[in-house]
């Protein structure tokens, strides 16, 4: 039984680890992200703020809604 749930919990851990894998990856600057992307706290993002993003969007968690 304890086999089995520390199984469960080390496959959870390692899935929880790449969640955020490709999609924001980690930078040092501004030339580690993609042209369209901003490096803000060591990861790439779509946005830092409204003005990153078209008119009729906003920037929220750094994606641009």
């Amino acid at each position: 039984m304890r086999r089995w749930i520390l199984a469960c919990l080390l496959t959870l851990a390692a899935a929880g680890a790449t969640a955020c894998g490709p999609g924001h990856p980690h930078c040092e600057r501004q030339s580690d992200c993609h042209d369209d992307e901003h490096c803000v706290m060591q990861r790439c993002q779509e946005c830092r703020h409204a003005n990153d993003c078209a008119s009729s969007q906003r920037c929220v968690q750094g994606r641009c809604e």
